[in-house]
């Protein structure tokens, strides 16, 4: 049988799309009412501008200490979307660790600032020269 891998089925890699596509698999999404609920689910990477201002909870029934026995084998979703290809885990830890007002690591940050400052010299007389 001829077939195209490039219209084969597709394997999300950012975490929201695989979360997205996970509660899709729950619930009855070819219904009405099914469409709607997916419609009002937003799954986003980082937390976003209207959502960082407000208070975190904590629910306790979902901690992982006290769902799963000891010993049990637990994955993170941002560590298995980095492992099946996506290229911004990294990037988003820093996002969260720097701007989101944590402590920043110096093995993390000077590597960062001196690419930006890197970058920042080789940008310069480009956009000099655009301008002119």
């Amino acid at each position: 049988m001829n077939t195209k891998p490039s219209h084969g089925p597709i394997h999300f890699r950012s975490p929201a799309k695989i979360l997205w596509r996970t509660v899709r698999g729950m619930i009855p999404h070819k219904t009405k009412r099914g469409e709607a609920a997916l419609a009002r689910l937003k799954a986003y990477e980082v937390v976003t501008p209207p959502y960082d201002r407000t208070k975190r909870m904590v629910i306790p029934d979902a901690l992982k200490v006290l769902r799963l026995q000891p010993g049990h084998k637990y994955c993170l979703l941002g560590q298995l979307s980095k492992e099946v290809g996506w290229n911004y885990y990294d990037t988003i830890r820093i996002c969260v660790l720097c701007i989101g007002g944590g402590c920043c690591d110096e093995d993390i940050m000077l590597p960062l600032l001196k690419a930006l400052r890197t970058l920042a010299g080789r940008i310069e007389p480009i956009i000099k020269a655009t301008t002119e």
